[in-house]
């Protein structure tokens, strides 16, 4: 599902738009993974340039290893329309660790949240798709859900 919401006549500090969407349940990806999207993504146009881009997701993982260490990073990817810029919003390279978690032997299942604070500078539309990679030589990563994951984004006036 999804929905969206805006306010009337926003001042500054004000929560113009809001964009949710969420994944429909179900095993998103086994065994050990690339840096990649998934499948939680939405698109916001911002009504002001200046305005601050805030996503945040909610997904819940699976991380199971027998021997190391293994560890799993998440970034959002934003793309805004016409190709100005693709790219992870942290400013790293696909190793982004701008949320980094990480565990020795055995396993964790967690609902983990990230959240960035975005300042794209334009009113064209952007797509923030949440990515997230699986490191170390021995993990394997399952992504599972028993409720949706979820992806909103809030497009805050400056």
């Amino acid at each position: 599902g999804s929905w969206q919401t805006a306010a009337a006549t926003p001042s500054a500090g004000d929560v113009v738009q809001v964009i949710y969407v969420e994944s429909t349940g179900g095993t998103n990806d086994n065994g050990t993974i690339p840096f990649q999207d998934t499948h939680l993504a939405a698109t916001i146009t911002p009504q002001y340039s200046n305005s601050k881009i805030i996503a945040s997701a909610n997904c819940q993982m699976y991380m199971n290893n027998t021997s190391g260490e293994c560890s799993m990073a998440f970034d959002f990817k934003r793309a805004i329309a016409g190709g100005a810029t693709n790219q992870n919003i942290s400013g790293d390279t696909a190793n982004s660790t701008a949320q980094h978690r990480s565990i020795g032997n055995g396993e964790l299942t967690a609902v983990i949240p990230y959240r960035h604070v975005d300042a794209p500078n334009t009113t064209s539309a952007i797509t923030y798709t949440l990515q997230y990679a699986g490191q170390g030589s021995a993990n394997t990563i399952v992504g599972w859900q028993s409720k949706a994951d979820s992806l909103m984004l809030m497009e805050i006036k400056v």
